[in-house]
């Protein structure tokens, strides 16, 4: 499918990837945060690093902090605000007895 878009033939494959690179552009104009905007980087076992910066609310657009993790990369894996940080210590009992749940089914599968 050829469009034509200012007097010149685009492919729709390249109309999207143009659209789809303004719009992420447009949504994370503060990603990623400069080193000043932003806690040391703390590298985690498994390889991941994390850190804590000032990201902007859904609601309103105001600034909270977001406790970010990133991959060996430094691509964005997730971010938790502090709400979200408050709700998974709350469960992390329950993760943490599902977790032994499954070691043990997984020795008894084993054995």
């Amino acid at each position: 499918m050829v469009f034509t878009c200012f007097k010149r033939h685009v492919s729709a494959n390249s109309l999207f990837k143009s659209v789809k690179s303004a719009l992420l552009h447009k949504r994370c104009i503060y990603w990623p945060p400069p080193p000043n905007k932003r806690s040391t980087i703390i590298e985690l076992p498994s390889g991941k690093k994390c850190f804590v910066f000032m990201g902007k609310r859904d609601c309103d657009g105001k600034l909270e902090p977001v406790v970010c993790f990133i991959d060996r990369n430094g691509d964005k894996l997730t971010w938790l605000n502090t709400e979200e940080v408050h709700q998974l210590e709350k469960l992390a009992p329950r993760l943490l007895s599902y977790f032994d749940l499954w070691e043990s089914k997984t020795n008894d599968v084993i054995e």
